[in-house]
C-alpha cells in the first residue's frame, strides 16, 4: 500500500480502513443530525419547538456522555483492579518495583505538521478529564516546553479542528499567557464553548426553517472562511486554487437555491421561515469558524474532548432554560400527549448516539488520521443530507436536474481545494521529515566525532602516562 499522508502514514491495511470508515461516517452523522432535526420539527404530532428541542438535545446529550465517561471509568477501575490481583497474567509482575526505582519523566506529544497527535490517540478521550482543570496555583496542568506539548501520564491529546489551519496563533497566545496564565487559560475556555454552542444550537434550530440539504450547502464554505480567517488574522497568502473553488462553490450553490425561491414546498425559501433558517445556518458557519480558529489558537492549553464537551452542553442548558419556558411555556406533559415510540426513538437517537456519536468519531479520525485527511470527505456531508432527506422525511427541495448539477459542482469544488491543501500538507510533512532525519545525522556524526576525540584523547593520555612511568623506572 503506498504510503499516506501526516498522521495516516503510521496506519496500514485495515486499521487505515477502519479509520478512514470512521472519518465516512463521521461526516454522515453531522448530515443525519441535521436531518432528524428537522424531523423532529416537522414530523411529530405535536411538533417539536425549536427552542425546546434544542433544550432536550442538550439535556440528553449530556446525560448521554455522562453515561459513557461514567461507564469508562468502571472500565478503567476494573481493569486495574484486575491488573493487581492478577499480575502475572496481565504482564505487569515487577512494574511497581521498576517504577519506584526509576520515576518515570514526563512524556511528550509531539504534533504532526498537519496539526494532529497521533502517538496517544488510543487513549479515550474522556479517561481523566478531571486532570484537565487548573491546578491550586491557577496553572493549567499542560505545560509546554518550547513548542513540545508536554502531557502527563494517562491525559488524552488535546482537541484538534476537523479542518486544517495554519500554525501562529497559538504562539501568539502561548505568549499572552506567560503574562496572565489564568485569565487566559478561562478566557479561552469561554471563547471556544460559546463559539462552538452558538453554531449548535444553529444547527439545531435551523433544519425546522429550512431543509436540511440546503443548511448543508451552506456549511459547505465553513473551508473556504478558515482560509479567509486567517488571512485577515495571520496574513497567510491564499493558495491560488481557493478562488475558482469559491467561485465554482458559489455558482452551483446559486444552481440550488435559486430554484427553491417562491416554491410552495414548506422546505426551501418561500418565505421567511426558509430565509431565517438560512440566516441561521451562516449564523452557524461564521461561529464555527471562530471555534475552529480558537482551538488552534488555544491547542497549548490542552482542552479536550470530554471537557469541552460537558461546558458545551452545561453553557446551552443554562441558556435555553430560562428562554423556553417564558417562550413554549411549561405544559410538557401536552407537548408529548400525542407521540409515538417512533417519535421518542428519534428525539433519543439524535441527542445520544447522532450527536456524541458524532463529536467522538471526528475527534477520534482528526488524531488517528489527521485534519486534512479528514477534511477530505466534507462534500459528503451535502450528498448524505440529501440522500438522507429523501429517505428518512420522505421528500427535499433539490430535485431539478440544474439543483443536482449545481450540488455536483459544489461537492466537487470543496474537494478539490481540500485535496490540494492535503497536497500541500504532505509536503510540507514529507519537508520536516527529511529535515529531521538531517538533523539526526547530523547529529550521529557530531556524536561520532566527540567519541573519536575522547577516545584519541584516552589513548594519547595513556601514552604519555605509560612514557612517564618508563622515565621514572
Amino acid at each position: 500500500m503506498k504510503e499516506v499522508h501526516g498522521a495516516a502514514a503510521r496506519h496500514q491495511g485495515w486499521a487505515l480502513g477502519l479509520w478512514l470508515s470512521v472519518a465516512i461516517l463521521a461526516h454522515i452523522l453531522v448530515a443525519l443530525f441535521g436531518v432528524l432535526n428537522r424531523w423532529l420539527q416537522v414530523k411529530p404530532s405535536p411538533p417539536l419547538p425549536a427552542l425546546r428541542l434544542s433544550l432536550l438535545v442538550s439535556l440528553l446529550a449530556l446525560a448521554s456522555v455522562l453515561i459513557l465517561h461514567g461507564s469508562l471509568l468502571l472500565l478503567q477501575a476494573a481493569w486495574g483492579w484486575w491488573r493487581l490481583r492478577h499480575p502475572r497474567a496481565s504482564g505487569t509482575e515487577g512494574e511497581v518495583d521498576k517504577h519506584e526505582a526509576a520515576p518515570p519523566s514526563p512524556k511528550r506529544c509531539p504534533t504532526d505538521v498537519d496539526g494532529s497527535t497521533t502517538r496517544f490517540a488510543s487513549l479515550k478521550s474522556g479517561s481523566d478529564a478531571t486532570s484537565l482543570s487548573p491546578n491550586p496555583a491557577g496553572q493549567p496542568r499542560l505545560q509546554r516546553s518550547d513548542s513540545t506539548f508536554l502531557r502527563q501520564s494517562g491525559q488524552p491529546p488535546p482537541l484538534r479542528p476537523e479542518v486544517q489551519l495554519k500554525r501562529g496563533l497559538s504562539r501568539r497566545v502561548r505568549d499572552l499567557g506567560t503574562r496572565s496564565p489564568r485569565l487566559v487559560y478561562h478566557g479561552a475556555l469561554c471563547i471556544t464553548t460559546v463559539t462552538f454552542s452558538i453554531a449548535f444550537l444553529c444547527q439545531v434550530v435551523a433544519p425546522g426553517f429550512v431543509d436540511a440539504a440546503l443548511v448543508q450547502l451552506v456549511q459547505m464554505f465553513v473551508v473556504i472562511g478558515v482560509a479567509l480567517f486567517q488571512r485577515l488574522l495571520l496574513r497567510h497568502r491564499l493558495p491560488w486554487i481557493i478562488w475558482p473553488a469559491a467561485t465554482l462553490m458559489l455558482g452551483g450553490a446559486a444552481m440550488v437555491i435559486v430554484p427553491t425561491i417562491g416554491r410552495a414546498s414548506g422546505a426551501g425559501l418561500d418565505g421567511w421561515r426558509g430565509w431565517l433558517g438560512i440566516g441561521l445556518s451562516v449564523c452557524s458557519v461564521v461561529t464555527t469558524i471562530c471555534y475552529f480558529v480558537s482551538l488552534q489558537a488555544f491547542r497549548r492549553l490542552g482542552f479536550t474532548s470530554l471537557q469541552l464537551q460537558y461546558c458545551y452542553l452545561i453553557f446551552c442548558i443554562a441558556l435555553l432554560l430560562p428562554l423556553t419556558l417564558p417562550i413554549d411555556g411549561a405544559d410538557w406533559s401536552g407537548q408529548f400527549e400525542g407521540w409515538t415510540a417512533s417519535s421518542w426513538a428519534v428525539l433519543v437517537l439524535v441527542s445520544s448516539f447522532v450527536c456524541v456519536g458524532a463529536n467522538y468519531c471526528i475527534q477520534h479520525a482528526t488524531w488517528q488520521l489527521g485534519a486534512p485527511t479528514l477534511s477530505m470527505f466534507y462534500g459528503l456531508r451535502l450528498v448524505a443530507s440529501i440522500v438522507e432527506s429523501q429517505l428518512l422525511l420522505g421528500y427535499t427541495v433539490i430535485t431539478d436536474a440544474v439543483q443536482i448539477v449545481g450540488v455536483v459542482v459544489v461537492v466537487m469544488a470543496v474537494t478539490a481545494y481540500l485535496a490540494s491543501q492535503w497536497r500541500d500538507s504532505r509536503r510540507v510533512t514529507a519537508r520536516a521529515a527529511e529535515a529531521e532525519a538531517q538533523a539526526a545525522a547530523a547529529a550521529a556524526l557530531d556524536s561520532e566525532a566527540v567519541d573519536g576525540a575522547e577516545a584519541q584523547a584516552a589513548r594519547a593520555a595513556g601514552a604519555a602516562e605509560q612514557g612517564a612511568s618508563q622515565e621514572h623506572r
